[in-house]
């Protein structure tokens, strides 16, 4: 599959459901693996798309959702059927913002401790 920049692509095995990631430009209009589902949408902003794929409300959904017994996976139609809210891009950006704000915080945090 080719993944553009901006994409998010989310590992599909069950015991993979973390392993979530979002497409730099250096990787844009590269190949990717089929264990990947590669999201996109014009509603909503990628960062936030990643953000929102890495929270515990969507891995729940997604869990719920794996079929097979040896390789538990998620079935491709799933993404169809997972409750997204749709939040304003401006919330969206916000939200961003303050989870980049969180991370800067976090790793400053780190330098005062160590």
């Amino acid at each position: 599959m080719i993944i553009k920049a901006g994409d998010v692509i989310i590992a599909s095995l069950s015991g993979s459901l973390n392993n979530i990631g979002l497409v730099p430009k250096q990787l844009d209009e590269e190949l990717a693996n089929t264990v990947f589902f590669i999201i996109n949408s014009e509603r909503s902003i990628s960062e936030f798309l990643f953000l929102f794929f890495r929270s515990e409300i969507l891995k729940i959904q997604l869990e719920q959702m794996t079929a097979g017994a040896i390789m538990a996976a998620i079935p491709k139609g799933v993404f169809g059927d997972l409750l997204v809210p749709l939040i304003p891009k401006q919330k969206q950006e916000k939200i961003i913002e303050l989870v980049k704000q969180s991370d800067e915080a976090m790793k400053r945090s780190e330098k005062v401790i160590v």
